[in-house]
């Protein structure tokens, strides 16, 4: 790993908490996909309400080498800016940026949480901002890999437990548009913006929702279970950063979660998409290129329980299912060797008898 000196050690730190917010708010609302089409100035965006802020958040981008003038001023005598090509990789990204930047109130409050008692309930993440996030960086990295594998199948029936926007169901009926969906998620937020976006773009599909804790297996199995019954070709069941939320750290709950979704599917094949925890030790000498620090620090907080890969390996050997496809994502050095900081599994079925 290349190491960075003590002073760009110190700015890089401190720079996520000015550009983190900026580029976050920015992404979510559509300015930064604008951006990226054409030049533009400070009063190309109508639903910016404080242009003088803008304007400074647009000189402050120029200063990280994000934008740049395009060389030119309009007739109203606006200064014109352009994305640079570091630009254009950053935005394109600002999902990670909604990531991070959904636990800000939290982060707001850690001041008081650690230094005075705190009686009230602890921030949450924005739940919306959050998903907004999820969606887009799943949608680049994890999904493409997923989809690739779902296209060998004959696919008659998705059913996406913790849905969150709808992404990745809305990417399986481009590719299937006869396939039958279910969306599931303990989010009501969720739910109802999933079967928003969904109704939109494919108005004659047939799209049921369970509104659920996906822990309860039986409470949305038993909907999968009645619509395979009636669905012409393979029924498959999806779960992205589903498994840490109902894990509690602990192998054991996996292994009889996914059990449980054997009983009550036997037919079905499941796609996994999650993140690794990663050793602390491992991750300092990885810094620079990942952001599982940060992502590891709020699930920990948050008291969800992220597995490690050794832990994963030991729970694929102890399923009824055996693996059928595979990527794995940001893969960290580990001494003599790798990590993967996140996968996608597509499993299915053991055929009866195999062990």
């Amino acid at each position: 790993m290349a190491v960075l000196n003590p002073r760009e050690e110190l700015v890089s730190l401190l720079r996520g908490s000015f550009s983190c917010p900026m580029i976050s708010s920015l992404g979510k609302r559509g300015v930064l996909t604008l951006m990226l089409e054409k030049p533009f100035t400070v009063e190309s965006f109508s639903e910016i309400v404080d242009k003088d802020l803008f304007a400074s958040v647009l000189i402050y981008f120029v200063s990280l080498g994000l934008l740049k003038s395009a060389g030119q001023v309009d007739k109203s005598g606006q200064q014109t800016y352009v994305v640079t090509e570091f630009g254009d990789k950053i935005f394109r990204r600002y999902g990670s940026f909604n990531l991070l930047n959904s636990y800000g109130a939290f982060l707001s409050k850690i001041d008081e949480m650690l230094f005075e008692p705190f009686n009230e309930e602890k921030p949450r993440c924005d739940r919306l901002e959050n998903v907004i996030g999820s969606g887009q960086t799943n949608g680049r990295k994890f999904f493409p890999k997923a989809l690739a594998m779902l296209e060998k199948m004959n696919l008659g029936l998705i059913a996406d437990i913790g849905c969150g926007d709808g992404n990745f169901l809305s990417r399986v009926m481009n590719i299937f548009p006869a396939v039958s969906v279910i969306a599931s998620d303990i989010s009501k937020t969720s739910v109802d913006f999933t079967m928003q976006n969904l109704k939109k773009l494919f108005p004659e599909a047939q799209i049921d929702s369970v509104l659920t804790n996906a822990a309860d297996v039986e409470s949305w199995a038993s909907v999968v279970a009645e619509h395979s019954q009636g669905t012409q070709g393979q029924t498959v069941i999806s779960m992205w950063y589903l498994i840490h939320e109902i894990s509690q750290g602990k192998e054991e709950v996996v292994i009889d979660f996914l059990t449980r979704i054997h009983k009550a599917c036997p037919q079905a094949g499941i796609m996994i998409g999650e993140i690794v925890a990663i050793p602390e030790d491992v991750l300092a000498t990885n810094r620079y290129g990942s952001i599982m620090p940060e992502f590891l620090f709020f699930h920990d907080v948050s008291g969800q329980g992220v597995l490690g890969w050794d832990q994963y390996q030991s729970i694929l050997t102890k399923i009824p299912y055996e693996l059928a496809g595979e990527s794995l994502f940001d893969i960290v050095k580990d001494g003599d060797g790798e990590l993967p900081t996140g996968f996608v599994w597509h499993l299915k079925p053991k055929k009866v008898g195999k062990q």
